[in-house]
């Protein structure tokens, strides 16, 4: 596995996952929402558990232990990240009012949701992250993720500073 690859697949993952959750809260809540952690447009939680899901895929074990690894990688994603913003006294996201939470960071519900998640992933993304590596020998793709990790970087940092701050 190439780190390069990884590299694009967590700066993909975040902003896809930023769109997506952006378009679910703006329907719900009919405003424009802020949520997560980092100002900008990506979610790293969700740059994570792209790459968490296309590392389970690239394995060599049966499909259907692939699709268990899915929702049990993303959940054990979102309890350890729900859990550790929770000691900083911030909630990112509330499953509270869903039957069967864990302190509100995870529920079956989302599990499930995972699960199809994944699925969908390994049927729609993933046979095309083979051509990664086409992609990233073009010569604009190294200029973008590299603007991409500037402006992320400088972002954690400014949220980190934010969160000790308040």
């Amino acid at each position: 596995m190439n780190a390069h690859i990884l590299v694009f697949i967590f700066a993909f993952g975040s902003v896809i996952g930023w769109v997506l959750e952006f378009f679910w809260r703006f329907v719900q809540e009919k405003k424009i929402p802020h949520f997560g952690f980092c100002y900008g447009p990506y979610l790293p939680i969700y740059g994570i558990g792209t790459m968490l899901l296309y590392i389970i895929s690239l394995t060599q074990i049966p499909l259907w232990s692939k699709f268990i690894l899915f929702p049990v990688a993303c959940t054990g994603l979102e309890l350890v990240v729900g859990l550790f913003f929770l000691k900083l006294d911030k909630k990112l996201w509330d499953y509270s009012e869903r039957r069967w939470n864990y302190k509100g960071v995870i529920s079956a519900f989302h599990c499930f949701a995972w699960f199809f998640l994944g699925i969908t992933f390994y049927y729609g993304l993933f046979p095309y992250f083979v051509h990664i590596p086409a992609l990233l020998q073009n010569s604009i793709s190294w200029p973008v993720l590299g603007t991409f990790y500037v402006a992320f970087s400088i972002d954690v940092i400014f949220s980190i500073y934010h969160i000790r701050k308040s």
